[in-house]
C-alpha cells in the first residue's frame, strides 16, 4: 500500500525536527510530575489512615486519562488549524494543487501527520499509566480502548481545524475559530443543556428536564470520554441514571452511549473533511 505523499512529507519533517524532541520531553514532563505528585499524594494519605486503598491508587489512571484528555484538546486545534493556511502564507499552496495530487490526499495527509505526532506523545507516556497495573482493576484492554479513543478525539477535533485551515486564510484566526468550535462542542453545549434542565426545574417540570436536547450531547466528547471511564470502573449505570434525570434519552442510547456518540462524531468528522476537500478543490470550489 502506497503511503500518502503529503502525510510521508510532514512525518520526515516531523520527525527530523528537534521540536519532537522537546514536545516528547515536555509531555512526558508534564505526566511525570503529576503522576508522582498525585502517587505521593494517595500514599501519604493511605499512611495516615493506615490502609491503601485499591480506588484510591486507580485515581492515577483517571487523573492521567484527563490530563491527556485536556492536552488532546489543547494541542489538536493549533497543530490542524493551520494545516492549510500555513501554505497558503508561504506559498506553496498553489504547487500543492498543481501537483498530480488530488486534493483530498492534501487533506488526509495533513490531517494524519497531526494524529501521527500525537499518537507518539500519547504511546510515550503509556507506562505511566500502566502504573496500576501493579494493583489490578484496569487491564491492557482498558488502556488500550482508551489510547484508540484519543486517536479518534484528535481526528474529530483535527477535522474542525483543518477545514477552518481551507476556509480562512490567515492561520491566527483560523486555530481561534478552531478553539471556539472545540470550547462550544464540550463546555458550550453541556452549559446549554444544563442550562435548558435548570429553566425546567425552576418551572417545576423537573420530569421533563432537558427533553430531548439532551441528545445534543452525543456530540461532546467529555460525555463520550467520561461514559468510557465509567464503563471501565463498572459504573456506567451510574452514568444512565443521570442522562436520564437531565432529560429524555431512550434506553436504547443510553446503554449505547459509547458507541453511538463515536458514530455521531466520526459522520461530522467525515462531513467537515468532505466540506474541506471542496473548499481545495479547483472543480468544486467555485460551486461553493
Amino acid at each position: 500500500m502506497k503511503m500518502n505523499p503529503v502525510y510521508k512529507k510532514e512525518l520526515m519533517l516531523t520527525m527530523r525536527s528537534r521540536r519532537i524532541v522537546f514536545k516528547l520531553l515536555a509531555f512526558n514532563s508534564i505526566i511525570a510530575i503529576i503522576t508522582m505528585f498525585v502517587y505521593y499524594l494517595l500514599l501519604d494519605l493511605s499512611t495516615q489512615v493506615s490502609v491503601t486503598s485499591v480506588s484510591s491508587i486507580l485515581q492515577i489512571y483517571v487523573i492521567l486519562a484527563i490530563v491527556e484528555f485536556v492536552l488532546i484538546l489543547l494541542i489538536v486545534p493549533a497543530s490542524t488549524g493551520g494545516a492549510i493556511s500555513m501554505e497558503r502564507e508561504k506559498q506553496t499552496f498553489d504547487m500543492l494543487l498543481a501537483s498530480t495530487l488530488q486534493p483530498y490526499k492534501i487533506i488526509v495527509g495533513k490531517l494524519l501527520s497531526s494524529i501521527s505526532v500525537l499518537l507518539l506523545l500519547i504511546i510515550s507516556s503509556a507506562p505511566f499509566a500502566a502504573v496500576v497495573f501493579t494493583i489490578g482493576g484496569i487491564t491492557p484492554k482498558d488502556l488500550l480502548e482508551l489510547i484508540l479513543y484519543f486517536v479518534f478525539l484528535a481526528a474529530f477535533i483535527g477535522s474542525f481545524g483543518i477545514y477552518y485551515s481551507t476556509r480562512i486564510k490567515k492561520t491566527i484566526n483560523a486555530i481561534v475559530s478552531t478553539y471556539f468550535t472545540t470550547i462550544a462542542l464540550t463546555v458550550g453545549s453541556f452549559f446549554f443543556v444544563y442550562a435548558v434542565f435548570s429553566v425546567n426545574s425552576i418551572k417545576n417540570d423537573v420530569a421533563r428536564g432537558a427533553g430531548e436536547l439532551i441528545l445534543l450531547l452525543l456530540l461532546n466528547p467529555i460525555l463520550t470520554f467520561v461514559a468510557m471511564l465509567t464503563n471501565q470502573f463498572g459504573s456506567y449505570a451510574s452514568f444512565i441514571s443521570v442522562l436520564k434525570e437531565m432529560g429524555t434519552c431512550p434506553e436504547w442510547v443510553s446503554s449505547h452511549w459509547i458507541l453511538i456518540s463515536i458514530l455521531l462524531q466520526a459522520v461530522v468528522m467525515i462531513w467537515m473533511l468532505h466540506l474541506a476537500n471542496r473548499r481545495i478543490d479547483p472543480l468544486k470550489c467555485s460551486e461553493t
